[in-house]
């Protein structure tokens, strides 16, 4: 599984409600899902499906806060169903083979700005697939709105396919993968070609535009399901970050009022201790599920509560790798610390926590 996420590449996702269920009382039946869903890799797929789930199946996480968000690909690839009484119950007589895949992505940050470029792709004014999906209807109307006029002012069907195919090709149609791109590519094609016969047939290029009509209709809604599907996640794991960071800053913040309290103060030496025996609960090991939140809550747990033990340094190696931890477990064990050395590591703990918050902020602003 070591798919991650990086530069400009995002997955082609395919909402999982194209999956359409269907008919499960028929026996017997060939196929009982219109799409066939297969892994891209069956490895990486048993892993992620053995990892646990962040509160929505579809977004699991490891040990080290690595996020893994399950999309769909279309392959373009089908398979034609024999004619049988089951398929015709079914409605349909070919079902389309798509791929689960699980990208990986290294925090919180990256996953929810990876989710934010799905749904701007998708967005129903702006968004890239359906400004593509205008487009082409666009040059749909234009075309049947051509072939209305005189025969002695429009153009001539030649020039049609020419300007039909280049903005095909622009638009990537000639490449798709997904059946309903490429069944309008076919269609418009063949649309602006002359007939058997080999003649100019306007009314017959009407109306297979006419009837491609549902298509468009169809990949629009399906944009619609896409776009949902992206900000609802989005959403969930910008509320999953928020109140982890909501933990670790409380944290500091009791640090931080102690630290100003002074030496002389009666209640610091209690409240120190009081400090550092609520710690471990805000910065539980199952409160804090993602990176980059995982590893700062890890490393302020090592600091007050390890005694540099193998076992101690084995499990902070699990977040942090190996060479933090080795650097950490050279400073003295909170244990060995006078109490004017304890209060300056929980101040340092508490910087520590600042510095990370303040660095993952600057992490949603840049591009996946």
């Amino acid at each position: 599984m070591n798919e991650q996420i990086g530069g400009n590449s995002k997955p082609f996702a395919i909402e999982g409600a194209v999956v359409l269920r269907t008919h499960r009382d028929i026996p017997g039946q060939i196929a009982r899902e219109r799409v066939i869903v297969i892994p891209e890799n069956s490895i990486a797929d048993f892993e992620a499906r053995q990892l646990p789930n962040l509160g929505d199946f579809r977004i699991r996480y490891n040990p080290k806060g690595e996020l893994f968000i399950r999309s769909f690909r279309e392959t373009g690839i089908q398979f034609k169903l024999p004619k049988s009484a089951p398929t015709d119950q079914l409605g349909f007589d070919r079902v389309e083979i798509v791929k689960a895949r699980w990208p990986r992505l290294p925090d919180v940050e990256t996953a929810i700005r990876y989710a934010d470029h799905i749904a701007e792709d998708y967005d129903k004014k702006e968004g890239r697939e359906t400004r593509s999906i205008l487009g082409m209807h666009r040059v749909l109307r234009d075309v049947s709105e051509e072939l209305q006029n005189p025969t002695e002012t429009r153009i001539s069907l030649n020039e049609l396919e020419e300007r039909v195919i280049k903005i095909l090709v622009r638009e990537g149609y000639d490449r798709a993968q997904g059946q309903d791109k490429l069944y309008i590519a076919r269609e418009m094609v063949k649309a602006v070609q002359r007939d058997k016969l080999g003649r100019e047939n306007p009314s017959r290029t009407r109306l297979i535009l006419a009837n491609l009509q549902p298509r468009f209709t169809k990949m629009l809604l399906g944009n619609e399901q896409k776009l949902n599907k992206y900000r609802y996640i989005g959403g969930y794991l910008y509320r999953e970050r928020a109140r982890e960071r909501f933990e670790l800053s409380e944290l500091s913040s009791v640090i931080k009022n102690v630290s100003n309290m002074g030496k002389r103060n009666l209640e610091s030496h209690h409240l120190l201790t009081s400090t550092r025996n609520n710690a471990f609960r805000r910065i539980d090991p199952k409160k804090m599920r993602v990176a980059p939140y995982v590893q700062v809550a890890a490393e302020a747990r090592y600091l007050m509560y390890a005694r540099n033990s193998d076992e101690d340094v084995g499990k902070l190696t699990i977040y942090v790798g190996h060479d933090r931890a080795r650097e950490l477990s050279a400073l003295s064990s909170f244990y060995n610390l006078t109490y004017d050395e304890r209060r300056q590591r929980l101040l340092e703990i508490a910087e520590s926590i600042d510095a990370s918050l303040a660095y993952a902020d600057t992490q949603l602003l840049e591009d996946v």
